[in-house]
């Protein structure tokens, strides 16, 4: 693709109605091209500006502009015409008022299309399902990029920091079907784990992710804050109920790196007691040799 072919497409693009495959050729052309680069930025820049100057508009003032014109159209006719012309008069009035709605249509379709929301990234909606997420990959400088899956792929790029790309990861994270997907937004997030709804994400996929590699991940990923009050209390609750016996000598591990001995001693006699495989009750009985405190209660 040249550059005058992509400076055609640029509209389209910011606008979602390429193809996949002539959006990939496009995206292909701007990774490689400074001045289409610049050029994208600069259609982007008036796309918002059109979006926060255009007025919002009435569902009605197309309804109501044709109602007009035809009683513009009815009190302008003349009341009196030769024979040929009463013939003729209904298609010509047709014509008139076929070409002046679609003057009107053609008018305020374009306001419309110029005033609906096309910011560089969207927002995922509430049904984010209905747009599937199809893959998450990291680039070089700190990008990210995410493809969704709408009437055709498109693929979003972003910052990390960015919060409409944070909210597309969180999305993947607690609703991607495939369990790939939420492993790499995961792994991504972790890197914002200091921000409360990045931290709640992570501690609502070790609880309740149905894939043990995941749960892993976001263990991995809360390491940072298992001193957290909520993170040991989750990491207790995952000791206790988790059914994976790698997950649970994780949480052990994270609960053992904070030496807060009044509250693990207890919930580790309690583990060692039950537990029912061989390593997690090892890896307890260890824990507690740690913590100089016995295996038994007393």
């Amino acid at each position: 693709m040249n550059c005058e072919a992509a400076s055609r497409l640029l509209d389209l693009y910011l606008y979602g109605e390429l193809p996949w495959e002539q959006e990939q050729v496009l995206e292909e052309h701007l990774a490689n091209c400074d001045a289409c680069r610049r050029q994208l930025e600069q259609v982007r820049a008036l796309h918002d500006l059109i979006q926060h100057s255009q007025p919002d508009l009435p569902d009605t003032v197309l309804f109501d502009c044709r109602r007009h014109l035809h009683e513009r159209l009815q009190a302008a006719a003349p009341p009196q015409r030769s024979w040929w012309v009463t013939v003729l008069r209904p298609a010509w009035g047709l014509r008139i008022a076929a070409a002046a709605a679609l003057l009107v249509l053609g008018f305020f379709g374009g306001r419309w299309t110029a005033s609906r929301p096309a910011p560089p990234i969207p927002q995922p909606s509430p049904d984010t399902l209905s747009a599937r997420i199809r893959f998450i990959e990291q680039e070089p400088g700190g990008l990210v990029r995410i493809g969704i899956e709408e009437r055709h792929q498109r693929t979003l790029r972003g910052r990390l920091d960015e919060e409409p790309i944070q909210r597309w990861l969180l999305a993947a994270a607690r609703e991607a079907a495939d369990p790939g997907l939420r492993l790499d937004s995961l792994d991504l997030l972790r890197a914002r784990a200091q921000h409360e709804p990045v931290r709640r994400a992570l501690l609502d996929a070790v609880q309740r992710d149905p894939n043990p590699g995941v749960r892993l991940k976001a263990l991995e990923a809360l390491k940072p804050f298992a001193a957290h009050p909520e993170v040991r209390e989750t990491l207790a609750q995952i000791l206790r109920s988790d059914e994976n016996p790698g997950v649970r000598i994780q949480a052990i591990d994270l609960l053992i790196e904070q030496q807060r001995r009044e509250d693990l001693v207890g919930l580790l006699q309690e583990i060692v007691q039950r537990e029912s495989n061989d390593y997690v009750r090892l890896r307890c009985r260890q824990a507690l040799q740690e913590l100089n405190a016995s295996v038994g209660t007393f």
